[in-house]
């Protein structure tokens, strides 16, 4: 995944949680807002009580992994993928599957918004 569709500044992430459009389920919660343009931004949190860097480190490539297996899907979007405590223990597998869900509920929502 190119970095120039990582959302890196703190303010652009508070302003994403504040707007509170928020999907989510047991594992993570996908909050976000539309852009002007036709282009998608992303970033992921990990809290530091979730584990060791290595282990918070390993699942931020892997919610980017997926992200990139489904960059098609997204568009005039921003978005932060929040980590739950919950997640800690599941595959690999689980999370794509908990993940897609989302993004076609968020995808949904947003269609309806336009």
């Amino acid at each position: 995944m190119k970095k120039q569709f990582r959302i890196k500044k703190s303010e652009e992430i508070k302003e994403l949680v504040t707007k509170r459009h928020t999907v989510g389920d047991q594992y993570f919660v996908i909050y976000y807002q539309p852009r002007t343009d036709n282009t998608f931004r992303f970033a992921v949190s990990v809290n530091k009580k979730w584990g060791t860097a290595p282990e918070r480190n390993q699942m931020k490539r892997r919610v980017r992994d997926i992200v990139s297996r489904h960059q098609e899907e997204f568009h005039r979007i921003d978005f932060l993928i929040v980590a739950k405590a919950n997640c800690k223990g599941i595959g690999f597998e689980k999370m794509k599957e908990s993940l897609a869900e989302l993004f076609q509920r968020l995808m949904k929502k947003e269609a309806k918004h336009e």
